[in-house]
């Protein structure tokens, strides 16, 4: 299957599990996982809202942080390489003159 799910816990903790080809699960790796597991690289992030796209996956904090994790459009390293990036921040939504990101929304193309 290329399924790959996300939850939201009440101690405000994002966890992961299904097909992980791209890295969509967050956690550096490309092993797909059958039972969910926590990603470590957005604890105390306070996310506020999930997102599953095809090969993506992306989170909101309370602040209005962008992450976004897996083969997604705009990033040049996204090319299921062998070395996968952990769900980072997307620093160019950060700039101060910028609105605060409170929705999104994700395609499979």
């Amino acid at each position: 299957s290329e399924c790959h799910a996300l939850a939201l816990s009440d101690k405000i903790d994002i966890y992961s599990w299904g097909n992980n080809g791209t890295g969509q699960l967050g956690h550096g790796d490309l092993d797909s996982r059958n039972t969910p597991r926590l990603i470590a690289a957005l604890e105390g992030k306070k996310p506020s809202s999930i997102f599953c796209g095809a090969c993506y996956s992306l989170c909101i904090s309370v602040e209005g942080q962008v992450s976004i994790w897996g083969h997604y459009p705009g990033n040049p390293s996204s090319n299921r390489s062998k070395n996968p990036f952990p769900a980072m921040l997307i620093d160019r939504l950060m700039h101060p003159d910028h609105p605060k990101i409170v929705h999104a929304s994700c395609t499979d193309h």
